[in-house]
């Protein structure tokens, strides 16, 4: 069995970046065409005119209407998948190491092909939250390092980064919408109409995040009151990435084991 990552020209979801095991590149296009039978039949009978098809179909229009004829749509969404459909993805043989089992990672918003990671896990690691915590490390390591996440952690700012988590409690963000920029009413009583507890309940919630990391608590405390550039090297980036993705914060994966098919 040879492993594949097959992706659609245009990709919208999950659905568009299949990983799976088959035996060729023949019985991988007729896997992919079944991944799809279901939806395109649906649409088939909700949306379609078949009229409008019959240009499409024309080199193989006898076939084609004998199942239209039928009413037939699953053969017929084979026959218009082989034909139109399969001309529009791609195939990608991914080499497997020895005695390794085989993880992919779906994001919840899937846009790119790369989006779907590929795990491979030694077959000697059986216990589920052993695996678990495997594959995390191995996304938290390549998140850590792509520019949009060391971005998003350098940023400053209190808005869309990993600085805004810390002025967020339980109900979400700590300052109202629109302007001016002002507390929360609730959390402003809560700080007893004192906007000098601002910092405290930012430090309160910095030191939580660091809990088990005294020295890159303290080096991001550092970072964000001063005006120094950033310094962090990939063990801080690598922290933050693993507790974000515990957390669902950063990016909410689906790992999914691929098994081969019987």
């Amino acid at each position: 069995m040879k492993l594949y990552k097959a992706y659609y020209v245009d990709i919208y979801d999950e659905k568009d970046v299949l990983v799976f095991f088959a035996e060729n590149e023949e019985k991988a296009f007729e896997y992919i065409c079944e991944q799809n039978v279901e939806d395109f039949v649906q649409y088939l009978i909700d949306d379609t005119c078949f009229g409008e098809l019959l240009e499409e179909i024309e080199p193989f229009y006898n076939e084609a209407i004998q199942y239209i004829a039928k009413k037939d749509f699953v053969k017929f969404a084979r026959l218009y998948w082989m034909n139109i459909q399969k001309p529009l993805w791609t195939l990608e043989e991914i080499d497997v190491p020895e005695e390794m089992d085989v993880y992919a990672c779906y994001p919840k918003d899937v846009l790119e092909k790369n989006d779907v990671e590929i795990v491979f896990v030694e077959k000697d690691l059986t216990d589920e939250d052993e695996i678990k915590e495997f594959v995390l490390n191995n996304i938290a390591n390549r998140e850590s390092t792509k520019e949009q996440f060391r971005d998003f952690v350098n940023d400053k700012a209190i808005n869309m980064s990993f600085n805004e988590r810390f002025y967020c409690d339980e109900k979400g963000f700590i300052f109202a919408e629109g302007l001016p920029i002002r507390l929360r009413e609730d959390v402003f009583e809560k700080f007893e109409y004192d906007e000098s507890k601002l910092s405290e309940f930012w430090l309160s919630n910095v030191n939580e995040f660091f809990e088990d990391n005294d020295t890159y608590r303290d080096l991001y405390i550092e970072y964000i009151i001063t005006k120094k550039e950033p310094d962090f090297d990939d063990g801080f980036y690598f922290y933050v990435a693993k507790k974000l993705l515990e957390k669902g914060e950063w990016i909410q994966y689906d790992i999914k084991k691929v098994v081969i098919s019987q």
